[in-house]
């Protein structure tokens, strides 16, 4: 018996009720009383009484006898047929065909009535009265076929059981069926007695080559597809019967004869299935095998006509499947053991682990590192690092680095911190990481595929954003053992545009290097000197014409102005790169609507005046005006940098005499006296209590060396007239990233504060006279103080 619910809905046009006679019980029949017991109750069950509606709207006895279906082969017809024999002498009190299920209607617990016709006219309504009620379920399966149950009272089915008539109206009902009841016609369509006839009926018409039949069969299993019931799409695609399943969808109407896709001799003849490792779990292995059948389902079978809600119906039921068995083998230690041992002889083991790396993609991303944890434990770094670091030479052996690349950069991209752990253990061990030393190698490799996968596993490895893990390790492994020196060798050698493999390499090495650049700038910057980097990758930006490697470049020197380091801006001044960017943005102005090179330098020219780098825009400025200035009228970006350029000027020129009172020589009309009161009320309490220390000599060369500051009663004051005058100075001075770019442009630019030290003197000293109290109150604290230090 099926395990689903059955339909509901009253049948109509049905007599509504049924004389006395019918629901009354039949005297058992004299003739079976020493048949066995068993054979008995099964006669029984099958005694009925016929009855014939009469035109007088009254019912007919027409005889008590026994009922039986005849088969379709034994009636030797088109259909089955129902036949009742008479119990005394075995005549048949009526033979009819077999109608659609719905034809049939239950009137109680033991009866059903029914209609016949001959050609659309009614010639007849007939009833059946079981002597028992189990008589009729069991003649309801029979009818309705194995495996099907009887619907309980007033209730009926969606859908018909298939038959050669009826499928293309099936096909129609399933596509136009109510929402509401796709999953009582999944329950229906998952019954064993559907699923069978549907296979059967497919056999006899491809055996007889009924083509409009099959159209039809197609019809009908895609809208059974659609229906988006996992059971039901799960059923469909058992070992039993996925095999005649495809064979429907090779018949697609929508597509001529020579574009269709004969997938039964693709899975049966393309498809191989390989174990390198035996996996013991037969369910595993027929999830596994499911797994494949719904992804060839979704990705080849039924792409074309499948709508959004079943599509993600098919991702949902493999997600979960993959799940399950990534799971399972992970669980299973005696697997990957196994595993690992065969895997240093077997090629195959590698190429299972890719495939099972490349579907632990769709994992939860919170279960995605156990797995890799698991493998990392059992050598997995290991087995890589011995196919990698050995160049093909032959296809086979091309394989099988491809696919350990693939392995290296899932780990790299899902689980970095495991790879890290690894570099710095090997580091710590011997000093130098042969791992990190192989995948920096693998960027000058001949294949270029492997170049680029190397180089997006080394971005991931010097990632130090917020969040990365096991930095550490791995950026001493990477700095401090010589291989950022290796990293940059390739750049030491001239330039050659013809070997495209050459300029691949040079182009990530900038971009790795910028990387390295931005996030580390500090730990670079000595390898930079000693490198020299600058200079070497301002020479590939001048002698090359490739723009890919030149738009690498360019983020290089982006990345040398961003870093907050002033020596790699400064480097880019001294090594005069802006000359060479000047010239190749020369020769991009023949594209009268620009290019992506032409942006790029656009973009490094915005930076410097949005960020107001004072002594690189002062160097551009000056040094390439000439330059520069015919482009001002036709780009934005050059105009507002000659504009920030003329500001710093207009601001270096009034901060001159303000900083000149600065200087070591005094003033004239000052006392000493006038220098001891400026420097309490110019004093900081925590700097002077956490450091009273004098000044090292160099610093106050020219200067008397200050006194020890002590906190006064005046610290932190304000009053509103030097609120305004605060007001004024921001008005008047740049922004706050302004002042710190102008102030490392050497001598003779501002200093970090806004006005010089006489000046807040005199704002102090007016201060007080505003207020004597405060003053006098403050001069003896300070003496106080002074006493008792």
């Amino acid at each position: 018996q099926a395990d689903f619910l059955l339909v509901q809905g009253p049948l109509a046009g049905r007599p509504s009720s049924c004389p006395a006679a019918l629901s009354g019980q039949l005297r058992p029949s004299p003739r079976y009383m020493d048949v066995d017991i068993a054979e008995s109750v099964k006669m029984t069950n099958k005694r009925v009484k016929l009855y014939d509606l009469n035109d007088d709207g009254e019912w007919d006895d027409k005889g008590t006898g026994y009922i039986e279906v005849v088969p379709t082969t034994a009636a030797g017809g088109d259909s089955d047929y129902l036949v009742v024999r008479n119990e005394e002498n075995n005549q048949e009190l009526l033979r009819t065909k077999v109608l659609a299920l719905d034809q049939y209607t239950r009137q109680g617990e033991s009866i059903i009535t029914w209609d016949e016709e001959t050609e659309g006219q009614a010639v007849g309504t007939f009833a059946l009265s079981f002597q028992h009620r189990e008589g009729l379920k069991e003649f309801w399966d029979h009818l309705t076929g194995e495996g099907r149950p009887a619907p309980p009272p007033e209730e009926q089915y969606i859908l018909d059981l298939p038959t050669m008539n009826n499928i293309g109206s099936l096909a129609k009902a399933l596509s136009t069926l109510p929402f509401s009841n796709r999953e009582r016609a999944a329950a229906e369509c998952m019954s064993e007695a559907f699923v069978t006839r549907l296979v059967n009926i497919f056999s006899t018409c491809e055996d007889c080559g009924a083509r409009t039949e099959l159209t039809y069969l197609y019809q009908l299993v895609k809208s059974m597809f659609l229906l988006c019931q996992a059971p039901l799409i799960v059923r469909l695609l058992r070992d039993d019967v996925y095999k005649d399943i495809f064979g429907i969808l090779e018949y697609d109407d929508g597509l001529c004869e020579s574009k269709r896709i004969l997938h039964r001799q693709f899975l049966a003849g393309t498809v191989e299935y390989k174990e390198p490792v035996k996996i013991e779990d037969a369910k595993l292995k027929e999830r596994i095998h499911m797994n494949y059948r719904l992804m060839y389902l979704k990705d080849c079978a039924l792409p074309r006509v499948l709508d959004d809600s079943a599509f993600a119906c098919l991702s949902q039921i493999i997600f979960s499947n993959t799940d399950i068995i990534l799971k399972e083998l992970q669980a299973s230690s005696s697997f990957l053991d196994m595993l690992f041992e065969q895997m240093a002889q077997d090629d195959q083991c590698l190429s299972f682990v890719r495939e099972l790396f490349a579907v632990s993609r769709t994992m939860l991303a919170i279960n995605r590192p156990s797995i890799l944890d698991s493998m990392g434990q059992r050598g997995l770094l290991a087995v890589l690092y011995s196919r990698l670091s050995v160049k093909a030479t032959t296809e086979a052996s091309r394989l099988v680095r491809n696919a350990a690349m693939d392995i290296l950069q899932v780990a790299l991209t899902h689980h970095v911190a495991m790879v890290r752990k690894h570099v710095a253990d090997e580091a710590a061990e011997s000093g130098r990481s042969p791992f990190l030393a192989m995948l920096i190698q693998l960027l000058t490799d001949e294949d270029c595929g492997i170049q680029g996968q190397a180089a997006d596993g080394l971005r991931l490895f010097v990632d130090t954003s917020p969040g990365a893990q096991g930095c550490s390790g791995a950026k001493d492994a990477l700095y401090d053992s010589g291989l950022f020196d290796d990293l940059v060798a390739p750049l030491k050698t001239n330039v050659n545009d013809a070997d495209e493999r050459d300029l691949n390499c040079r182009q990530l090495i900038c971009e790795i290097v910028a990387m390295c650049v931005s996030q580390c700038a500090t730990r670079v910057r000595p390898l930079a000197q000693r490198n020299a980097l600058i200079q070497r990758v301002c020479k590939v930006a001048s002698t090359t014409s490739n723009k890919p490697l030149i738009l690498a470049t360019i983020r290089f020197f982006r990345a040398c102005l961003a870093s907050g380091c002033e020596w790699f801006a400064r480097g880019l001044v001294q090594q005069d790169v802006f000359k060479v960017l000047i010239r190749i943005f020369d020769g991009n102005q023949r594209f009268a609507r620009g290019n992506l090179v032409q942006s790029a330098l656009l973009d490094l020219l915005e930076f410097v005046q949005r960020t107001n780098v004072s002594f690189v825009a002062e160097h551009l400025c000056t040094v390439h005006a000439s330059d520069l200035e015919k482009y001002r009228s036709r780009y934005e970006t050059v105009d507002k940098l000659f504009q920030k350029h003329e500001e710093n000027k207009e601001f270096k020129a009034r901060s001159k005499p303000e900083a000149s009172g600065s200087s070591g020589k005094r003033s004239p009309g000052k006392t000493s006296d006038d220098e001891g009161e400026a420097a309490y009320f110019e004093g900081d309490d925590d700097a002077a209590q956490a450091d009273p220390s004098p000044a090292p000599a160099e610093e106050s060369q020219g200067q008397a060396a200050p006194k020890p500051q002590l906190g006064g009663l005046l610290a932190g004051y304000q009053d509103d007239d030097e609120n305004e005058a605060d007001q004024q100075k921001k008005a008047d001075s740049p922004t706050k990233n302004e002042a710190m770019s102008v102030d490392q442009a050497g001598d003779g630019e501002p200093p970090r504060d806004s006005s010089d030290a006489d000046g807040r003197h005199a704002r102090k000293k007016a201060r007080t006279d505003d207020h004597p109290g405060v003053a006098a109150d403050a001069a003896s604290a300070k003496t106080a103080e002074t006493e008792e230090l």
